[in-house]
């Protein structure tokens, strides 16, 4: 049986385990890292977990990461870790620089997770023991409502929980992802995420650009496609979508700190900034929910997906181009222009999936 696991590749960073172990023994990892993903089968949405650890490089010859679900027992289920086998090259070939990964998936039943609405999830550590040592402890929530799953850490020293596309941190996280049949892709839905946020998202997802004020559109031709991040002028930017007889409203500052019409590089520029939900269009104030960092990925996300639609006309996909650079400036403030490099690329991993 084949599953097509839909998610966004990440690079990890963990304590290196490699010191653990001689060509060709097993290893036990000192620390394994937990993503909560989304998959289809058959049509099927449903969650999934990830373990992995970074188990080697170049040349090596890393085996995938042995580790077994017990059976479902009431609201609880157990995974023991067992750990991975590496053979070390004794070639002294070139090798291409690049880490391997030693992981293992786990798909959850998402009928006995609406049925409990909430499961334990009890990692242990085995090594042939009768009684193999329990590691940590992680809760899975079902909301109908919202249509998510969300992964709360217990107890978490070894098994460390984190969000896609970011490096493995010393704590763990909490996780939610969105089960919507309409989509194959997953959409983040963390526990910072606000309700009138998620619906907004939703709406945008189905929705076209109406226009934007205060920017001169210099529109190319056939503009038709995703765009590599690029510069603009700083400015407010209020943008509007419409769905049906429907209007949503967001506002984009990107001149907080460098000045009105000077020039942005996302990621390079710190303009500070912000993203305004608008809670009424009519209102002169711009009073609305100021959107977090989380809360920027998911609509960079929607903004992204939304070039998969092949009806769009060329000047909606070049705003929609320009709203992606506004949002990638101000989430990546000053933190680089590789920070908005490396987001770019894994969303077009994705798109290309």
């Amino acid at each position: 049986m084949i599953f097509l696991f839909i998610g966004l590749f990440s690079l990890l960073s963990f304590l290196d385990p490699m010191k653990n172990y001689d060509a060709g023994e097993f290893v036990y990892p000192e620390k394994i890292g937990l993503q909560l993903l989304v998959g289809e089968e058959q049509g099927a949405i449903f969650p999934f977990i990830r373990l992995s650890v970074v188990a080697g490089g170049g040349c090596d010859e890393v085996e995938g990461l042995m580790a077994w679900k017990g059976n479902y027992n009431g609201n609880e289920m157990q995974i023991g870790i067992t750990g991975y086998r590496i053979k070390k090259s004794q070639t002294n070939d070139d090798c291409i620089a690049m880490i391997q990964e030693s992981k293992k998936d786990f798909k959850i039943d998402l009928d006995w997770l609406k049925k409990n609405k909430e499961i334990k999830l009890i990692f242990k550590r085995d090594r042939g023991e009768i009684k193999p040592d329990i590691l940590d402890e992680y809760r899975l929530y079902y909301n109908e409502e919202l249509k998510t799953v969300t992964l709360k850490p217990i107890t978490a020293k070894k098994i460390i929980s984190y969000q896609l596309g970011a490096n493995i941190g010393s704590s763990a996280e909490k996780l939610s992802v969105v089960l919507d049949e309409r989509k194959i892709y997953p959409i983040k839905f963390p526990a910072e995420s606000r309700v009138e946020v998620i619906e907004a998202l939703k709406f945008i997802e189905k929705a076209n650009v109406l226009g934007a004020e205060h920017q001169t559109w210099e529109l190319s031709e056939d503009i038709v496609e995703l765009q590599e991040p690029k510069s603009f002028s700083a400015g407010e930017y209020k943008v509007v979508f419409q769905k049906d007889d429907q209007k949503l409203g967001l506002i984009f500052q990107t001149e907080e700190k460098v000045g009105h019409m000077q020039e942005v590089v996302p990621g390079k520029t710190d303009v500070g900034g912000f993203i305004f939900l608008l809670r009424d269009l009519a209102s002169e104030e711009n009073e609305g929910i100021k959107l977090n960092e989380v809360e920027m990925e998911q609509l960079l996300e929607t903004i992204y997906f939304k070039f998969k639609n092949n009806d769009m006309i060329s000047e909606e996909t070049e705003m929609l181009n320009s709203i992606k650079d506004y949002v990638l400036a101000i989430r990546f403030s000053g933190q680089g222009k590789d920070k908005v490099k490396d987001f770019d690329r894994q969303m077009r991993w994705a798109l290309a999936k």
